[in-house]
């Protein structure tokens, strides 16, 4: 599911592909709290992508 939510799927969407219900799609995200995991990856990404340019 989390690799999904990089393309920008709508959860119903997403749900279908999974032949889930969009309600079971909004659960488990707030339940795995994706939101937080996209957002470190995101602050993480930043971070080295600014170490790699004081390395240039």
């Amino acid at each position: 599911m989390y690799h999904n939510k990089e393309t920008n799927l709508t959860q119903k969407e997403l749900a279908t592909k999974a032949g889930v219900s969009q309600q079971y799609i909004s659960k488990i995200t707030k339940t795995s709290k994706m939101e937080l995991i996209h957002e470190a990856e995101s602050n993480l990404n930043t971070i080295l992508n600014g170490a790699d340019h004081k390395h240039q």
